[in-house]
């Protein structure tokens, strides 16, 4: 529902691009696409203004000149920890589950760096796309879409599915049509590789 909401939004304000380009639409939907966000997303909620608010607080406690207790002491190791686990794991598993639309101009990344926004891609931005060694939940294969740039978050992907440079998009079998857009963006590269 809310990708839906956020398209149309996206829709409204550029709407000219919208109408007189070919754009095609695929999401991760239903149950799987909201269990799938809700998880990491409630623990961003919850542990990111915890980690924030702690560290400012211990950070004025230790300015004003006042010694920690040792629990206390611990209650920062704590907070500097969610943040990190924040940044370094609940980040990057909410970018592994885009939203993506095509149009003949490139591909248009829904990306979560603290909101969700939309991220354009050019058809020269994308390196390939390819078929992973790894499965998903599912025991399907993962494909990858190697690009030379995204979001800080899609480079820790990359480094996670071993891939050395650029940042990576995971389509999982989660995603409805994903072999159409599959073969939507072959073909795309072929015609763009002909065209140099």
């Amino acid at each position: 529902m809310f990708s839906v909401l956020s398209i149309q939004f996206m829709a409204g304000i550029n709407n000219k691009f919208m109408s007189e380009h070919e754009c095609k639409y695929y999401f991760y939907h239903g149950r799987q696409g909201n269990l799938l966000r809700f998880i990491p997303i409630t623990m961003v909620v919850i542990s990111l203004p915890i980690s924030v608010f702690g560290i400012i607080g211990y950070s004025l406690i230790s300015i004003l000149g006042a010694k920690l207790t040792t629990q206390q002491w611990f209650e920062w190791y704590t907070v500097w920890f969610f943040l990190y686990f924040n940044l370094n794991f609940i980040f990057p598993s909410l970018n592994e589950l885009n939203d993506i639309l095509i149009t003949n101009e490139g591909i248009n990344i829904r990306v979560y760096s603290f909101i969700f926004y939309w991220k354009h891609l050019s058809w020269e931005d994308i390196i390939n796309i390819e078929q992973s060694p790894f499965v998903d939940r599912l025991g399907s294969p993962l494909w990858i879409i190697k690009v030379k740039n995204l979001t800080k978050w899609h480079e820790m992907i990359a480094r996670k599915y071993k891939i050395t440079e650029g940042s990576a998009i995971v389509l999982s079998s989660d995603m409805p049509k994903r072999d159409e857009l599959i073969t939507l963006i072959q073909n795309k590269l072929k015609k763009e590789e002909e065209w140099r």
